[in-house]
Protein backbone atom coordinates (compact mmCIF):
# COMPACT_ATOMS: atom_id res chain seq x y z
CA UNK A 1 0.00 0.00 0.00
CA UNK A 2 1.08 3.59 -0.47
CA UNK A 3 1.23 4.56 3.24
CA UNK A 4 1.76 2.24 6.24
CA UNK A 5 -1.08 1.63 8.66
CA UNK A 6 -0.78 3.40 12.01
CA UNK A 7 0.35 6.79 13.30
CA UNK A 8 2.79 8.37 10.83
CA UNK A 9 6.21 9.12 12.19
CA UNK A 10 8.04 12.42 11.72
CA UNK A 11 10.13 11.13 8.81
CA UNK A 12 7.04 9.95 6.98
CA UNK A 13 5.31 13.30 7.57
CA UNK A 14 8.25 15.25 6.19
CA UNK A 15 8.48 12.99 3.16
CA UNK A 16 4.81 13.46 2.37
CA UNK A 17 5.11 17.23 2.77
CA UNK A 18 8.08 17.43 0.39
CA UNK A 19 6.42 15.15 -2.20
CA UNK A 20 3.11 17.00 -1.97
CA UNK A 21 4.78 20.36 -2.36
CA UNK A 22 6.71 19.24 -5.41
CA UNK A 23 3.66 17.75 -7.09
CA UNK A 24 1.56 20.82 -6.35
CA UNK A 25 4.29 23.08 -7.74
CA UNK A 26 4.36 20.99 -10.90
CA UNK A 27 0.61 21.41 -11.40
CA UNK A 28 0.80 25.13 -10.63
CA UNK A 29 3.36 25.56 -13.40
CA UNK A 30 0.87 24.16 -15.89
CA UNK A 31 -0.16 20.52 -15.85
CA UNK A 32 -1.33 19.19 -19.21
CA UNK A 33 -5.09 19.01 -19.62
CA UNK A 34 -6.62 15.67 -18.77
CA UNK A 35 -7.75 13.37 -21.52
CA UNK A 36 -11.15 11.69 -21.40
CA UNK A 37 -12.75 8.55 -22.70
CA UNK A 38 -16.29 8.37 -24.16
CA UNK A 39 -17.84 8.23 -20.68
CA UNK A 40 -16.14 11.45 -19.58
CA UNK A 41 -13.63 9.71 -17.27
CA UNK A 42 -10.06 10.94 -17.13
CA UNK A 43 -7.31 8.52 -18.10
CA UNK A 44 -5.69 6.26 -15.56
CA UNK A 45 -2.42 8.18 -15.67
CA UNK A 46 -4.11 11.47 -14.78
CA UNK A 47 -6.18 9.84 -12.03
CA UNK A 48 -3.07 8.26 -10.51
CA UNK A 49 -1.15 11.52 -10.41
CA UNK A 50 -4.11 13.39 -8.99
CA UNK A 51 -4.88 10.71 -6.42
CA UNK A 52 -1.31 10.74 -5.18
CA UNK A 53 -1.34 14.52 -4.95
CA UNK A 54 -4.61 14.74 -3.03
CA UNK A 55 -3.56 11.97 -0.64
CA UNK A 56 -0.27 13.71 0.14
CA UNK A 57 -1.88 17.09 0.63
CA UNK A 58 -4.53 15.68 2.95
CA UNK A 59 -2.08 13.72 5.10
CA UNK A 60 0.16 16.71 5.80
CA UNK A 61 -2.68 19.17 6.24
CA UNK A 62 -2.07 21.23 3.11
CA UNK A 63 -5.11 22.63 1.23
CA UNK A 64 -6.25 21.00 -1.99
CA UNK A 65 -6.41 23.59 -4.79
CA UNK A 66 -9.70 24.07 -6.66
CA UNK A 67 -10.17 21.78 -9.62
CA UNK A 68 -10.02 23.16 -13.17
CA UNK A 69 -11.40 21.31 -16.13
CA UNK A 70 -9.44 23.04 -18.91
CA UNK A 71 -6.11 24.66 -19.63
CA UNK A 72 -2.85 24.91 -17.72
CA UNK A 73 -2.60 25.35 -13.97
CA UNK A 74 -4.86 24.01 -11.30
CA UNK A 75 -5.38 20.46 -10.14
CA UNK A 76 -7.18 17.72 -12.02
CA UNK A 77 -9.43 15.13 -10.53
CA UNK A 78 -11.64 12.36 -11.83
CA UNK A 79 -15.14 13.70 -12.52
CA UNK A 80 -17.68 12.51 -9.98
CA UNK A 81 -20.86 10.79 -11.08
CA UNK A 82 -22.76 14.00 -10.39
CA UNK A 83 -20.41 15.89 -12.77
CA UNK A 84 -21.10 13.46 -15.59
CA UNK A 85 -24.84 13.68 -14.95
CA UNK A 86 -24.74 17.46 -15.29
CA UNK A 87 -22.92 17.17 -18.61
CA UNK A 88 -25.68 15.06 -20.13
CA UNK A 89 -28.68 16.89 -21.60
CA UNK A 90 -32.18 16.22 -20.41
CA UNK A 91 -33.52 13.91 -23.09
CA UNK A 92 -36.80 14.92 -24.69
CA UNK A 93 -38.10 14.33 -28.21
CA UNK A 94 -37.36 17.94 -29.10
CA UNK A 95 -33.78 17.86 -27.79
CA UNK A 96 -33.03 14.59 -29.59
CA UNK A 97 -34.62 15.82 -32.84
CA UNK A 98 -32.51 19.00 -32.69
CA UNK A 99 -29.33 16.97 -32.23
CA UNK A 100 -30.33 14.62 -35.06
CA UNK A 101 -30.90 17.61 -37.35
CA UNK A 102 -27.42 18.95 -36.59
CA UNK A 103 -25.90 15.48 -37.05
CA UNK A 104 -27.57 14.97 -40.45
CA UNK A 105 -26.54 18.44 -41.62
CA UNK A 106 -22.90 17.64 -40.83
CA UNK A 107 -22.58 13.93 -41.61
CA UNK A 108 -25.54 13.00 -43.82
CA UNK A 109 -28.47 10.65 -43.37
CA UNK A 110 -26.53 7.45 -44.02
CA UNK A 111 -24.18 8.14 -41.10
CA UNK A 112 -27.03 8.59 -38.61
CA UNK A 113 -27.63 5.72 -36.20
CA UNK A 114 -29.12 5.95 -32.74
CA UNK A 115 -25.82 4.66 -31.34
CA UNK A 116 -23.78 7.32 -33.15
CA UNK A 117 -26.17 10.05 -32.03
CA UNK A 118 -25.96 8.76 -28.47
CA UNK A 119 -22.18 9.20 -28.50
CA UNK A 120 -22.57 12.80 -29.63
CA UNK A 121 -25.16 13.45 -26.92
CA UNK A 122 -23.13 11.68 -24.20
CA UNK A 123 -25.81 9.08 -23.61
CA UNK A 124 -26.41 5.44 -24.49
CA UNK A 125 -28.26 4.72 -27.72
CA UNK A 126 -30.94 2.80 -25.82
CA UNK A 127 -31.95 6.05 -24.11
CA UNK A 128 -32.98 7.42 -27.50
CA UNK A 129 -35.12 4.34 -28.17
CA UNK A 130 -37.28 5.38 -25.23
CA UNK A 131 -38.43 8.36 -27.34
CA UNK A 132 -38.23 7.01 -30.92
CA UNK A 133 -39.02 3.49 -32.06
CA UNK A 134 -36.50 3.52 -34.91
CA UNK A 135 -34.31 5.66 -37.16
CA UNK A 136 -37.17 6.46 -39.56
CA UNK A 137 -39.28 8.03 -36.81
CA UNK A 138 -36.27 10.02 -35.60
CA UNK A 139 -35.46 11.31 -39.10
CA UNK A 140 -39.05 12.43 -39.65
CA UNK A 141 -39.00 14.26 -36.31
CA UNK A 142 -35.74 15.94 -37.35
CA UNK A 143 -37.40 16.92 -40.64
CA UNK A 144 -40.22 18.50 -38.67
CA UNK A 145 -37.70 20.46 -36.61
CA UNK A 146 -36.01 21.52 -39.83
CA UNK A 147 -39.32 22.99 -41.01
CA UNK A 148 -39.68 24.88 -37.73
CA UNK A 149 -36.18 26.34 -37.50
CA UNK A 150 -36.22 27.27 -41.21
CA UNK A 151 -39.50 29.15 -40.92
CA UNK A 152 -41.56 26.94 -43.24
CA UNK A 153 -45.17 28.01 -43.28
CA UNK A 154 -48.01 29.87 -44.94
CA UNK A 155 -47.79 33.68 -44.87
CA UNK A 156 -50.67 35.22 -42.89
CA UNK A 157 -51.52 37.84 -45.52
CA UNK A 158 -52.04 37.96 -49.28
CA UNK A 159 -54.23 36.33 -51.90
CA UNK A 160 -54.56 32.52 -51.91
CA UNK A 161 -52.11 32.39 -54.82
CA UNK A 162 -49.56 34.60 -53.04
CA UNK A 163 -49.83 32.60 -49.85
CA UNK A 164 -49.36 29.32 -51.74
CA UNK A 165 -46.28 30.74 -53.40
CA UNK A 166 -45.00 31.82 -49.99
CA UNK A 167 -45.41 28.29 -48.60
CA UNK A 168 -43.67 26.63 -51.55
CA UNK A 169 -40.82 29.14 -51.50
CA UNK A 170 -40.32 28.66 -47.76
CA UNK A 171 -39.98 24.91 -48.35
CA UNK A 172 -37.38 25.58 -51.02
CA UNK A 173 -35.35 27.82 -48.71
CA UNK A 174 -35.43 25.13 -46.02
CA UNK A 175 -34.03 22.43 -48.31
CA UNK A 176 -31.41 24.84 -49.65
CA UNK A 177 -30.21 25.30 -46.06
CA UNK A 178 -30.46 21.57 -45.23
CA UNK A 179 -29.72 19.75 -48.52
CA UNK A 180 -29.14 16.36 -46.87
CA UNK A 181 -32.92 16.13 -46.35
CA UNK A 182 -33.83 16.84 -49.98
CA UNK A 183 -33.89 13.22 -51.17
CA UNK A 184 -35.36 11.92 -47.92
CA UNK A 185 -38.44 14.04 -48.49
CA UNK A 186 -39.25 11.79 -51.47
CA UNK A 187 -39.59 8.68 -49.31
CA UNK A 188 -41.42 9.69 -46.15
CA UNK A 189 -43.16 6.74 -44.52
CA UNK A 190 -45.52 8.95 -42.55
CA UNK A 191 -46.50 12.58 -43.01
CA UNK A 192 -47.46 13.57 -39.49
CA UNK A 193 -44.88 16.35 -39.51
CA UNK A 194 -46.34 17.90 -42.68
CA UNK A 195 -50.04 17.20 -42.22
CA UNK A 196 -50.79 20.78 -41.14
CA UNK A 197 -49.01 22.21 -44.18
CA UNK A 198 -50.94 19.88 -46.51
CA UNK A 199 -54.25 20.91 -44.95
CA UNK A 200 -53.31 24.59 -45.30
CA UNK A 201 -52.38 24.20 -48.97
CA UNK A 202 -55.66 22.40 -49.73
CA UNK A 203 -57.61 25.18 -48.01
CA UNK A 204 -55.86 27.82 -50.15
CA UNK A 205 -56.62 25.90 -53.35
CA UNK A 206 -60.26 25.73 -52.28
CA UNK A 207 -60.20 29.51 -51.82
CA UNK A 208 -58.98 29.75 -55.41
CA UNK A 209 -62.15 27.91 -56.48
CA UNK A 210 -60.90 24.33 -56.89
CA UNK A 211 -63.11 21.46 -55.78
CA UNK A 212 -63.44 17.71 -56.03
CA UNK A 213 -60.98 15.83 -58.22
CA UNK A 214 -59.52 19.06 -59.61
CA UNK A 215 -58.58 20.11 -56.08
CA UNK A 216 -56.73 16.85 -55.49
CA UNK A 217 -54.98 16.94 -58.89
CA UNK A 218 -53.90 20.56 -58.42
CA UNK A 219 -52.49 19.86 -54.98
CA UNK A 220 -50.62 16.78 -56.21
CA UNK A 221 -49.19 18.74 -59.13
CA UNK A 222 -47.79 21.43 -56.81
CA UNK A 223 -46.45 18.92 -54.27
CA UNK A 224 -44.71 16.85 -56.95
CA UNK A 225 -43.15 19.97 -58.44
CA UNK A 226 -41.94 21.29 -55.08
CA UNK A 227 -40.50 18.03 -53.78
CA UNK A 228 -39.03 17.00 -57.13
CA UNK A 229 -37.28 20.28 -57.93
CA UNK A 230 -35.88 20.56 -54.41
CA UNK A 231 -34.49 17.03 -54.55
CA UNK A 232 -32.99 17.56 -58.01
CA UNK A 233 -31.55 21.00 -57.29
CA UNK A 234 -30.18 20.53 -53.77
CA UNK A 235 -29.34 16.86 -53.14
CA UNK A 236 -25.59 16.44 -53.35
CA UNK A 237 -24.84 20.16 -53.54
CA UNK A 238 -22.49 21.85 -54.09
CA UNK A 239 -20.72 18.98 -55.89
CA UNK A 240 -23.90 18.24 -57.85
CA UNK A 241 -23.88 21.70 -59.42
CA UNK A 242 -20.44 21.13 -60.90
CA UNK A 243 -21.49 17.74 -62.29
CA UNK A 244 -24.54 19.31 -63.92
CA UNK A 245 -22.54 22.21 -65.34
CA UNK A 246 -20.01 19.84 -66.90
CA UNK A 247 -22.71 17.61 -68.39
CA UNK A 248 -24.59 20.56 -69.92
CA UNK A 249 -21.46 21.85 -71.59
CA UNK A 250 -20.93 18.48 -73.27
CA UNK A 251 -23.87 19.38 -75.53
CA UNK A 252 -21.74 21.99 -77.24
CA UNK A 253 -24.50 24.59 -77.61
CA UNK A 254 -23.03 28.13 -77.46
CA UNK A 255 -25.82 29.57 -75.31
CA UNK A 256 -25.49 26.71 -72.82
CA UNK A 257 -21.72 27.19 -72.70
CA UNK A 258 -22.18 30.88 -72.05
CA UNK A 259 -24.81 30.51 -69.33
CA UNK A 260 -23.09 27.63 -67.52
CA UNK A 261 -19.71 29.33 -67.37
CA UNK A 262 -19.26 28.58 -63.63
CA UNK A 263 -20.95 26.76 -60.75
CA UNK A 264 -22.59 29.94 -59.45
CA UNK A 265 -24.61 30.33 -62.62
CA UNK A 266 -26.03 26.81 -62.22
CA UNK A 267 -27.74 27.82 -58.97
CA UNK A 268 -29.07 31.01 -60.58
CA UNK A 269 -30.52 29.08 -63.52
CA UNK A 270 -32.12 26.63 -61.09
CA UNK A 271 -33.87 29.46 -59.23
CA UNK A 272 -35.05 31.15 -62.42
CA UNK A 273 -36.39 27.84 -63.72
CA UNK A 274 -38.12 27.14 -60.40
CA UNK A 275 -39.88 30.51 -60.36
CA UNK A 276 -40.96 30.17 -63.98
CA UNK A 277 -42.38 26.72 -63.38
CA UNK A 278 -44.18 27.75 -60.19
CA UNK A 279 -45.87 30.67 -61.92
CA UNK A 280 -46.95 28.42 -64.79
CA UNK A 281 -48.44 25.81 -62.44
CA UNK A 282 -50.38 28.38 -60.43
CA UNK A 283 -51.68 29.86 -63.71
CA UNK A 284 -52.91 26.36 -64.56
CA UNK A 285 -54.65 26.10 -61.16
CA UNK A 286 -56.47 29.38 -61.77
CA UNK A 287 -57.56 28.30 -65.25
CA UNK A 288 -58.80 25.01 -63.86
CA UNK A 289 -60.79 26.83 -61.15
CA UNK A 290 -62.31 29.18 -63.76
CA UNK A 291 -63.41 26.28 -65.96
CA UNK A 292 -66.03 25.26 -63.38
CA UNK A 293 -65.24 21.63 -64.10
CA UNK A 294 -65.12 19.73 -60.80
CA UNK A 295 -64.93 16.16 -61.92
Amino acid sequence: MLFPVGAPNLTHQCGCRILATRIRDFHARGAPPATHDWNGDQTRETRGSQGLLETCLTKVGLPVAPTRNQGGGGIYRRPMASDRTRQRPVLTREVIADQALAFIDEHGLEALTLTALGRVMNCHGTAIYRHFRDKDELVEAALGRMYEVSGVGIPPKGTPRQRLMGLIRSLRRAFAQHPNFALRNLTLHEERETAELVAGALALLEEMGLKGRNLVVAYQMLETYSIGTNAYDFAGTPEGWEVRRASRRLVGHPDVDRVYRDVGTVAKVDEAAFEMGLEALLDACERLAASRSHR
